[in-house]
């Protein structure tokens, strides 16, 4: 009964360690996430509002610029679409409509660089309200961005699986989304954040003292609401969930490496040129001596002998080609072979 309980040991042991591993980095994590957050804020809180507007709308309007002019091109060149696909996605109506939301998010990205940014300095009330329409705007896009970055894949598998495999399909969903989520979540800070007494105050000139829905937002995170520990466990477990869906995935795509693809070409069959190179003998080199000396210092060559280029003469053979035109037939009754051929 020793070994039994030794293995058991062992094993309580392991798990032990293991849970003292997992809780040592989840409180790890948690300090650090903290200490960013809380280091972030007060960098930001030493800037004015009007600064820190500027920044966020800024970069909104050269994502949108970007997602409504260059975007489109890039995918394609990215996740290397053929020709096919994109006939897929145009008898599907999908381009169609990109190329229409792609116009808006252009006009979109002029307005934020041209009037937001510079609106974002004036302290009006007008001002407060037109960031407002601006942030509402661009998280009601953006959210649309994510029907085309769940609609192409799925198109495209549902299609042709063939071409489109469901690992491509996949790979392109989580590509999609990590590169979708973080304007996304910048959208909304910027409506958090327009949704403040204190902002309201920096634009309106006012002193309110009346709790507004952003300040109930930011304080119930700032709190985790009334059960911290149920709001905490809810993160961490949509975080690991997350990262068991898109680890495996980014893995399997060699973390995001794309894979040496064969060079397109036309299927055909090339005939190269075969070139052929003579290669020139080199000469032999004779020593020049005294003749006078009683050394020979002359050594014979066999391919100067007569003899043996008389003897190849002799017995080479002394048949004559004939031309015979005869092609490849096409196939038939009969028995195969050649017209001219030799009878068994």
């Amino acid at each position: 009964m020793a070994q039994p309980d030794k293995y058991e040991r062992f094993l309580a042991q392991t798990h032990r360690c293991f849970y003292r591993v997992c809780a040592w980095t989840h409180d790890l994590s948690a300090a650090m996430s903290t200490w960013f957050l809380t280091t972030l804020c007060r960098v930001l809180a030493k800037f004015p509002w009007s600064c820190q507007f500027s920044v966020i709308f800024a970069v909104l309007g050269l994502v949108s610029l970007y997602a409504g002019v260059i975007a489109g091109e890039w995918v394609v060149q990215a996740v290397r679409l053929r020709a096919e696909h994109l006939l897929i996605l145009e008898k599907a109506g999908i381009l169609g409509s990109f190329s229409q939301f792609a116009v808006l998010l252009t006009v979109l990205g002029v307005f934020y660089l041209l009037l937001a940014v510079p609106i974002s300095f004036i302290r009006k009330r007008v001002s407060l309200n037109l960031l407002k329409g601006g942030g509402a705007s661009f998280c009601i896009l953006w959210l649309y961005m994510l029907f085309f970055v769940v609609r192409v894949p799925a198109t495209l598998y549902a299609e042709n699986a063939q071409i489109f495999p469901d690992s491509a399909r996949n790979a392109l969903w989580i590509r999609g989304f990590i590169l979708w989520l973080p304007f996304m979540l910048l959208s909304l800070l910027a409506i958090l954040l327009l949704l403040l007494r204190g902002v309201r105050n920096f634009y309106a000139a006012e002193a309110g003292t009346k709790v507004l829905l952003g300040d109930k937002i930011l304080a119930n995170l700032q709190s985790h609401g009334k059960d911290p520990s149920f709001r905490t466990s809810f993160y961490w477990a949509v975080t690991l969930h997350c990262l068991a869906i898109a680890l495996p995935l980014l893995v399997a795509r060699g973390c995001l490496m794309e894979a040496y693809a064969v060079p397109r070409g036309t299927g055909q069959q090339i005939i190269h040129k075969v070139v052929i190179k003579r290669i020139k003998k080199k000469k032999k080199k004779k020593l020049v001596l005294n003749l006078n000396s009683p050394i020979l210092y002359y050594v014979p060559d066999l391919d100067d002998s007569k003899i043996v280029q008389e003897l190849d003469q002799e017995t080479m053979d002394t048949y004559q080609a004939t031309s015979l035109k005869s092609g490849l037939g096409k196939g038939g009754a009969g028995k195969g072979g050649w017209p001219h051929g030799m009878e068994n």
